[in-house]
């Protein structure tokens, strides 16, 4: 339909742009997708309405209901869901993946090098999961220390990528080994902050910060609009294409 009524190509992409914030907020926060045919039948119905522009049309369908299987997340909500959730057990690993590799893109600018992702990167912790050897807690630990730092180990703010090559040498290992070896092999501006962290500074504290940070990277990255009223000129963040896997 955008190709058949003539929209312009950053309408169109305006468009996507709203569309795919609407659908991966909705995948984050784990709201379900079993509506999604009404949605589609809405989509097009406006679409092929002749009044406003298709960006706007679509725009009104995604902001029109508050119903847990059509909303659109607000910030707040994704924001918490990001800081809260374990995302490494709530996404699929392909969903989590194209998740990180979408901050990543976002994270860099023009002055960044034009560097191609390797499609085969991996998600690792980076306070292992295996913790517990390598980042024991002190004797006059709270007693729901335990809990609270398992819990952080799964949140985004603990949660890179890296080369599969890279990955096997660093899992599970010490943090030493990690703040030498990452910073030492791995271009990704996601790891870029890693190196400004001493060793034994990675805890819940700084995993928290990190999430903060990544959190408002993500509602740049899929914006969304307050109100229904903001026009064309509200924010737009990049279509994010996945790559498609590789066997």
């Amino acid at each position: 339909l955008f190709v058949s009524s003539g929209t312009k190509t950053a309408e169109r992409d305006a468009a996507l742009v709203d569309l795919e914030s609407f659908l991966v907020r909705r995948m984050v926060c784990r709201l379900t997708p079993k509506n999604y045919n009404r949605l589609a039948i809405d989509l097009l119905k406006a679409l092929s309405d002749g009044s406003g522009s298709p960006r706007d049309r679509l725009r009104a369908v995604l902001l029109a209901s508050d119903a847990e299987t059509l909303r659109w997340p607000t910030d707040e909500e994704f924001t918490t869901t990001l800081l809260n959730d374990r995302l490494y057990r709530t996404l699929t690993r392909k969903r989590l993946r194209m998740f990180l590799r979408a901050l990543e893109q976002q994270l860099r600018t023009g002055k960044t090098e034009d560097l191609q992702l390797p499609p085969r990167l991996t998600i690792e912790h980076l306070m292992p999961r295996q913790r517990k050897k390598h980042w024991p807690l002190p004797d006059d630990a709270a007693a729901d220390a335990e809990d609270r730092r398992d819990h952080a180990v799964h949140t985004l703010g603990n949660l890179t990528l890296l080369t599969r090559k890279l990955n096997p040498s660093v899992s599970n290992g010490p943090w030493e080994k990690k703040i030498s070896q990452i910073p030492r092999h791995s271009l990704l501006r996601l790891n870029k902050e890693i190196e400004a962290h001493d060793c034994g500074t990675w805890d819940e504290a700084t995993i928290h910060a990190r999430g903060k940070a990544l959190a408002a990277l993500a509602c740049k990255t899929w914006p969304r609009p307050v109100t229904q009223a903001m026009g064309p000129a509200a924010s737009r963040g990049p279509v994010f294409r996945a790559q498609p896997e590789l066997p």
